[in-house]
């Protein structure tokens, strides 16, 4: 009797290791590696798609797609199973320089809240933003706005009569016309209850850098440095203030795209670097998913987390202006990132992530080596960092560019996002012009905390034969121009900002000793100013 439970029992123990042993055979190709190889603290290691289950020829097929279409793509980084697969950067662009992030900053700004939490400095987020500031006052002040917590802030509905997505940064331009952001927000007024709308607001995130701020003492860029870009090893971050010293934490962050890449990898790795949980897992996983689903006047299929965008395919993201993109995708293993400068309404980077970069996903193993597909990549790879356009003709300098050569220009006063003071054009031959810009830097106050930096003083190259020349540019960002006659008395300067964000263009119409300057940009739309020339 004895032996046949002695036996019976082996027998069980068997069938049960048996059913363990498919269980994990049957197990989905993409589960969760339990630990990584390695951290990429001081930088990712590279290995070829192959060796990551990722077919090589399809990625080189999504390099000469852009190159072809001409796409204004700036990089493309590609982590599998924490290993850097394809890292294409596009001509001017380079990897090892700086990009803005744009509101992409709101998601790293979110994670910084869930480091407060977890460290102590905010109890949670059910905590109502009022008491948060206790020795401010509100101004329409009623049940609904005492209502408003974090949490309503992070997901983007709290309430305040905002709406950024309908009057186009009305309140983010009357908020940064004030002497006190905080109390701007604080004071607008409700649009309705807390919690019952998704309305995108820009200065509801730049609140949660105050509330960094307010709670632990330091700014967030400073906090940010401490608990988040120093334990990851990202030391080369821009992250400008306002008058009052707060991080911007709605935008404006410029970072390199391998270290957004690490911001990534946090994330797919439930907030835990090498043995510390910098986020908690809780965080990470309550950011990611919807608390808003299908925001009305935005893609089907998209959500918002704690700033972050959530698809409907389990892929999540940072999202900035210009498709800075940081996509983090849990099913492959993967952390995906775009700089670019796109218009808005036109091509998006999310074509080239779902129809090349998850298509050449294949395995969760190791595919045969494809000597012919890597090199082929390679050499893709290597034009896209190569300068593509020719030049074309240069035309004869007219009469009025040799009469305003060198003559400086004095503008009547203009506000930020301009600020300028005088401007001057210089045309030494036919194929190079100079552009000398000065700044109000009083009026920069967007840029308060080191406005210097912003533009520093120098004359910037002009292409007069259709092609860029590129210079540091805002924050020592590379930008690029060119320009051309397109009358007798008016000369029009073309800008790609790379690096930072927008095409703007400059229009200088000259009459007699006055100009006309007539600048587009992205961010402050269509201005005219006039000037005369100096005395």
């Amino acid at each position: 009797m004895n032996i046949s439970k002695r036996i019976l029992k082996t027998i069980f123990v068997i069938i049960l290791i048996s059913l363990l042993v498919g269980c994990r055979v049957s197990e989905s190709p993409d589960t969760k590696q339990s630990e990584p190889d390695y951290w990429p603290i001081t930088g990712w290691r590279t290995t070829t798609p192959e060796e990551q289950g990722m077919d090589s020829e399809i990625l080189a097929k999504m390099v000469e797609f852009i190159l072809k279409r001409n796409y204004d793509i700036h990089s493309v980084t590609v982590i599998r199973n924490g290993y850097l697969v394809a890292d294409v950067t596009i001509h001017p662009f380079e990897s090892n320089t700086m990009h803005d992030l744009a509101s992409a900053s709101k998601s790293i700004t979110s994670a910084l809240i869930g480091i407060a939490i977890r460290q102590g400095y905010i109890n949670n987020v059910d905590q109502t933003v009022l008491s948060i500031f206790p020795e401010r006052s509100a101004a329409n002040l009623d049940a609904n706005k005492k209502k408003i917590t974090l949490e309503h802030l992070l997901m983007m509905a709290s309430g305040l009569d905002c709406r950024d997505n309908i009057n186009r940064w009305k309140r983010l331009f009357q908020m940064m016309e004030t002497d006190d952001w905080v109390q701007y927000m604080l004071d607008l007024p409700m649009a309705e209850s807390p919690g019952t709308r998704f309305d995108y607001c820009n200065s509801a995130s730049f609140l949660l850098s105050a509330i960094i701020q307010e709670t632990t003492g330091v700014n967030t860029l400073d906090f940010a440095e401490e608990y988040l870009f120093g334990p990851l090893g990202i030391y080369d971050v821009i992250w400008p203030s306002n008058p009052q010293g707060i991080s911007m934490g709605m935008g404006s962050l410029k970072m390199k795209p391998h270290d957004m890449a690490k911001i990534g990898y946090l994330y797919l790795n439930e907030g835990r670097w090498e043995d510390e949980q910098i986020i908690s897992a809780d965080w990470v996983s309550a950011s990611s998913h919807k608390h808003i689903t299908d925001p009305e006047g935005y893609p089907e299929g998209y959500g918002y987390g704690y700033q972050w965008w959530v698809r409907n395919d389990g892929i999540y993201l940072a999202a900035g202006k210009g498709d800075q993109h940081i996509f983090v995708i849990p099913e492959h293993e993967m952390v995906v990132v775009f700089t670019s400068n796109l218009r808005s309404g036109g091509y998006s980077v999310i074509s080239v992530l779902l129809d090349d970069i998850i298509a050449a996903v294949q395995s969760s193993k190791p595919l045969p080596s494809n000597p012919n597909g890597v090199e082929l990549l390679k050499s893709k790879i290597q034009q896209a960092g190569q300068d593509q356009v020719e030049s074309g003709p240069i035309p004869p300098l007219s009469e009025i560019a040799k009469i305003i050569s060198g003559q400086t220009y004095i503008l009547d006063p203009n506000p930020f996002p301009l600020a300028l003071q005088s401007v001057s054009l210089t045309f030494q031959d036919e194929g190079e012009a100079f552009l000398d810009l000065t700044f109000d830097l009083d009026e920069l106050y967007f840029f308060t905390d080191n406005p210097q930096i912003y533009w520093t003083d120098m004359k910037r190259p002009v292409g007069l034969d259709n092609v860029f020349r590129f210079s540091p540019g805002f924050y020592g960002i590379t930008m690029g121009m060119k320009g051309r006659w397109v009358s007798d008395d008016t000369f029009v300067i073309y800008i790609d900002n790379i690096g930072y964000i927008g095409h703007d263009s400059y229009k200088f119409t000259f009459i007699g000793e006055k100009i006309n300057l007539e600048t587009k940009t992205d961010f402050g739309g269509i201005t005219s100013i006039n000037g005369r020339l100096e005395e």
